[in-house]
């Protein structure tokens, strides 16, 4: 996965390693995935270990710091978008499964 900076940079941070296992995967998501369960999917499919199956997700893909504040409060800045390894921007748009899946109330 990547970030990406509002000027432009990109940091890349490549895997090392090997996998666990090179069984079939498949990943269940829907709108509740968020955040680093989206970046993981979308990391996993990019890099063909996995299927996505469910429903799109939920579209959080910034990345924030914490700032404190003199008073003992804070504030949240958002510093950098997160990308997948082929460079997907997931923020507000989610991920779509490659089987979709609805759920019904029965």
């Amino acid at each position: 996965m990547s970030t990406i900076d509002f000027e432009g940079y990109k940091n890349s941070q490549p895997v090392s390693g090997n996998p666990v296992t090179h069984q079939p995967l498949v990943v269940l998501i829907n709108s509740g995935s968020a955040s680093a369960s989206e970046i993981l999917s979308g990391a996993l499919r990019d890099n063909g270990r996995a299927k996505l199956v469910g429903q799109k997700s939920f579209g959080k893909g910034l990345v924030q710091a914490i700032n404190k504040l003199k008073d003992g409060s804070g504030i949240n800045v958002t510093i950098a978008q997160y990308l997948t390894p082929n460079d997907t921007n997931i923020n507000k748009v989610g991920i779509v499964p490659d089987y979709k899946v609805e759920l019904k109330d029965e």
